[in-house]
Order: C-alpha cells, then structure tokens, then sequence
C-alpha cells in the first residue's frame, strides 16, 4: 500500500473504531475546498476492510449471558451489585500481595453508562457500559476520609458499592458494616475504585486524605470483560440481586 495513504488509513480506523463505542452526533460546518475526484481509491478501501471487520468480530463476541436485566438505580441496583462484586472478586488475581487487597468497592451511577438487558452479553456492551478508559486504583483511607465519604454516601442517595453495607437516614449513614464486621474507627481501610474517582471525578473530594495508593493498571472495562469470560469457563450464567446493602430509612 502507497504510503501517502497511511495516515487517511489510520484516521479512518480511528473513527470507525471509535463509532463502535460511541453514538456521538457530529455537526459538519460547510467550507468551500476544491476536490478533485469523488472516486475513492479501491486499494485503499479493501486494504480498511479487514481491519474493519476485524474490530466488528471483536465487539460482537459473545462472553457471558445474563439472566435477567441489570438495572441502575439508587440506593441499590443490581447493575451496580454486579459491576463491584465482579471487580471486588477479581482484583485479586492482579495482585502480587495479599495484604494489598482492597476491604471493599466504591463506585459511582455515573460511571455506568447504560442498562444491560437479559440474554447474551457481548464485548461491545460492556464498552457502551463503560466507554471510558478509566483504571481501578486501591487507596487507603483513615476515619477522616471515610466518614467524609459515608457522608458523601448518604447525600447522594447511594453509590455502587461492594463489602460495604449501611442504612441512609435523614441524609447521615448509620449502621456501617465493611465485610461482615461492623465500621472500625481507628483502623484504615483500603478501597478498590477507579482512578477518575480517587482524582476527584464526581465530587468525590474525600481521596485526598488518601494515605497509600496501589495502581493495578487495568481497565474497568476490561477486568469485568475477563471476570464474564471466567464466569462462561465455569458453566456460570450472569445475576445479580439486590441484597439491602445500602438501605433508606425513614
């Protein structure tokens, strides 16, 4: 292939790679450019198809099946349940550690783009479920930040989480559970999130008063794509229940 059309290649796979994840409006403003040929250069079109088709294959593999609709909601939805439990579970496997691993999972509503339906789940789903490269990151808080962050918990309503369990009451958490034990103010906790979050992404201002900070260098996406493969290995179908662990109370 010419190298003069490496470049218009590259933009075009760009583009049609990103169209797979992204249902983006684009505005065209009109200019006046002179065009020479409308004809497009048939070598390079058959030389973008396989790559095209390629990335097609890619997002259309099915990896898991899910039993029933995974929904997002507040307090508590079972795509939330689903999308921490499943990265609690397998955060594991990436750690050289064990004292690393995380006491419990924050996320937030936000990060989840959209519903997954019941029925087969395939790769591109789960890009339209978290089309940002986001990481998971583990970050130990003190009592300070964690009672600003049940604070946090409480005001918005709450948040996806996973090995955390509470009860909102008049905008405060009460009965605060990590694991199965109850909330220990004068023990650090680690907490498994994403690098957005720990940032400051979505108000979340609490991680500044994070003590230590372990960077598993894996994309959310991408660990939930490899836990649903494990899950297909082992003859498991995909569910999630609510289970009460963040609860209004009146």
């Amino acid at each position: 292939m010419h190298k003069k059309y490496y470049s218009f290649i590259i933009l075009f796979l760009s583009v049609n790679f990103y169209s797979c994840f992204h249902k983006t409006k684009i505005q065209h403003e009109v200019k006046h450019y002179e065009v020479s040929s409308n004809a497009i250069d048939s070598s390079v079109y058959l030389g973008i198809l396989p790559y095209q088709k390629k990335i097609q294959d890619s997002m259309n593999q099915q990896i898991a099946e899910v039993v029933e609709p995974l929904i997002k909601e507040t307090p508590e939805g079972n795509l939330g349940n689903f999308v921490c439990d499943a990265l609690y579970k397998k955060h594991k496997d990436y750690l050289t550690d064990v004292n690393q691993q995380a006491d419990f999972v924050l996320l937030n509503n936000g990060g989840l783009r959209t519903n997954i339906p019941s029925g087969n789940l395939i790769i591109g789903k789960v890009f339209e479920l978290m089309p940002f490269d986001n990481e998971l990151v583990i970050v130990s808080l003190d009592s300070v930040g964690m009672n600003e962050m049940f604070e946090f918990i409480a005001k918005k309503g709450g948040v996806p989480v996973s090995q955390l369990k509470l009860k909102i009451q008049n905008n405060f958490s009460t009965d605060v559970f990590v694991g199965n034990e109850i909330f220990n103010k004068q023990k650090k906790y680690k907490v498994l999130t994403s690098d957005y979050l720990v940032n400051g992404g979505d108000n979340m201002l609490f991680f500044k008063h994070a003590t230590e900070k372990v960077l598993i260098k894996k994309l959310i996406r991408t660990v939930l794509i490899e836990y649903c493969l494990d899950e297909t290995k082992k003859g498991n179908k995909i569910s999630s229940k609510k289970d009460g662990r963040i609860q209004l109370s009146k």
